[in-house]
């Protein structure tokens, strides 16, 4: 879980995932059945935003405007 406040959440275009972004170095992928968190993405600095493609990429912006992009690897085709 996080151990700041959350500044931006989304759910996947699957609807399976929900990702979660905070003051924190971290983005967390949380199943949207069970809502466990199973994946941690770091970006090194506070986390503004977080979204996804409508193909299920990851992207996560800073308050300073950096973008770091992540790939899905399916994880929405992995849950059931």
């Amino acid at each position: 879980s996080h151990d700041y406040a959350v500044k931006s959440i989304m759910f996947s275009p699957c609807g399976k995932l929900l990702l979660s972004g905070s003051n924190g170095d971290y983005a967390f992928l949380w199943n949207t059945t069970s809502y466990k968190h199973f994946h941690s993405l770091t970006d090194n600095k506070k986390i503004f935003s977080v979204s996804f493609s409508s193909q299920g990429q990851i992207a996560t912006i800073t308050p300073d405007g950096t973008v770091s992009f992540y790939i899905s690897l399916g994880f929405c085709d992995d849950l059931t």
